[in-house]
């Protein structure tokens, strides 16, 4: 990983600087105004008083409420879809994943270092791996058996390019979600629909791409597509689908069988389901068989082994001995080829997290902009109050209890848009789909578009202590901006306030 520049570093330093400066500016205001007022009992009184006097105080606390509501949905929704995001992938891929180096096979070809039976006794009894699985990634067009138009072709046809899965059916069900994937959709899972009235499931989920007698009496393989990629193609549970890919020229081998573009027939026994509407519309699962006999691969049972932990958090520790143990066995070259699911995901991962960073940031500012609202507000106040606060100095009131009463009035109403806007967001955040489907259902108004994002509902998952966070943050700049107006009230002559009296 690249270390940070020293520019980089500085900036981080005196961002993180002038915040704590900051934050140490607002506590201290507070304990001023906390502490040094001797007649708090008389103060508190006041001070919601003149907060409740004026009708456009409301607009402040509106401004405050709408800011803190906005922030809470926002950062949930990102929460949530991050962590949908992150669920579905690592369910599409496992834990993690061992991706060994290819080597010569002497003919200037190249080939894994072992079949898959080598990395199994490698790596038998490896503290907290529960399972692994072999799988066979390859790529290939998928063509309905169906009579297709130039026109369909030219418009749909890049649907046609799909990624072939082949698994083991036995081990794959130790390292993902296959068994409810086959399965039949259930009342409680998120799919649209369109898809849960076409999802049609495998036969047999035991044994999905168990082959199918044909008329002609000759056996043939089967596919299990998903159900994003059946609808969109029209594919149907028992249609014959061909597979037309592309073997690579290997060194050394024959004329005829270099470079070729091989195909297989297949069955469309079932259809699967993720709600991961990326996945869904571009896999196909096989068996691992198929795919080998495909591209005439006798010699690789794999492209890449999953695996399953027993704890994810366990993840660095597994990792470390996987590495090790395949290292002394020389089935990997380096440690880098053991990678968890985050290590493979980093780059989607972390531009999503800096999203989420950004538009906290953005968002914020609605709460700084209310904050002005307030600051105006509390300046049209003091204007307003001169003759109060005249009275108070004349009757004894110190300069402290002023600046106290004025402060009071600007958190007072800082707390109060606060509460209004954490219930505000909370409702919405815990009814986000009901109010989605509402506007949908109603107003035509569609927020959220699975196609576009890829997810086939709208997540949102609330952390409390970025709730706190938000929270803390809008009291410090309620604080701040309610400084200026007080001490501007604490300084009144009340010699010059009361003149005209």
């Amino acid at each position: 990983m690249n270390e940070p520049s020293t520019q980089v570093v500085v900036l981080r330093a005196a961002a993180a600087a002038l915040g704590a400066g900051v934050v140490l500016f607002a506590a201290a205001m507070v304990v001023f105004a906390g502490f040094q007022t001797f007649r708090r009992a008389a103060v508190l009184p006041l001070a919601v008083r003149f907060a409740s006097s004026r009708l456009i105080n409301v607009v402040s606390v509106l401004g405050v409420a709408v800011g803190v509501a906005a922030l809470i949905v926002v950062i949930s929704v990102m929460n949530g879809f991050i962590a949908e995001s992150k669920r579905l992938i690592r369910g599409a891929q496992s834990d993690m994943s061992i991706l060994p180096s290819p080597v010569s096979n002497g003919n200037g070809g190249t080939r894994l270092p072992a079949n898959f039976a080598a990395y199994q006794q490698a790596l038998a009894g490896t503290p907290h791996v529960a399972a692994i699985a072999p799988r066979f990634i390859w790529y290939g067009l998928l063509i309905p058996n169906q009579r297709l138009g130039f026109h369909h072709v030219s418009r749909r046809g890049a649907r046609m390019l799909v990624e072939l899965r082949g698994i083991d059916p036995q081990l794959e069900r130790g390292v993902s979600d296959l068994s409810k994937w086959l399965g039949p959709i259930l009342p409680d899972e998120l799919i649209q629909s369109e898809e849960r009235f076409f999802y049609r499931p495998v036969g047999d989920i035991e044994e999905p791409f168990r082959r199918l007698e044909p008329l002609e009496g000759l056996p043939k393989d089967a596919a299990v597509p998903g159900v994003t990629l059946a609808l969109d193609l029209g594919l149907i549970k028992g249609q014959r689908v061909e597979v037309v890919t592309w073997r690579p020229q290997e060194p050394g081998a024959a004329q005829q069988d270099s470079g070729s573009t091989p195909n297989i027939f297949l069955d469309v026994s079932g259809m699967f389901h993720t709600q991961r509407q990326e996945f869904d519309s571009k896999t196909v699962l096989v068996s691992i068989s198929t795919l080998q006999k495909l591209l005439s691969q006798s010699t690789s049972d794999f492209t890449e082994i999953a695996v399953k932990l027993d704890d994810y958090r366990n993840a660095e520790a597994a990792r470390h001995e996987i590495s090790k143990r395949l290292l002394e066995s020389r089935l990997i070259r380096e440690p880098s080829e053991v990678r968890t699911w985050e290590d493979l995901n980093r780059n989607y991962i972390a531009a999503v997290d800096n999203e989420r960073g950004l538009l906290a940031v953005i968002l914020f500012f609605m709460v700084i902009v209310a904050t002005f609202i307030l600051f105006a507000t509390l300046s049209m106040m003091v204007t307003e109050k001169t003759r109060d606060v005249g009275i108070l100095s004349t009757l004894g009131a110190s300069g402290a209890e002023i600046l106290a009463v004025f402060v009071d009035v600007g958190v007072a109403m800082t707390v109060a848009g606060e509460a209004l806007g954490l219930t505000l967001g909370l409702l919405i955040t815990w009814n986000l789909n009901s109010i989605e489907r509402f506007l949908d259902e109603r107003f035509g108004l569609k927020l959220f578009n699975p196609e576009v994002y890829l997810l086939k509902s709208l997540p949102s998952e609330l952390d409390w202590n970025q709730v706190g966070v938000i929270l803390a943050l809008t009291v410090v700049a309620g604080v701040l901006f309610s400084v200026y107006p007080a001490i501007r009230a604490a300084r009144l002559d009340p010699a010059r306030a009361l003149r005209y009296e």
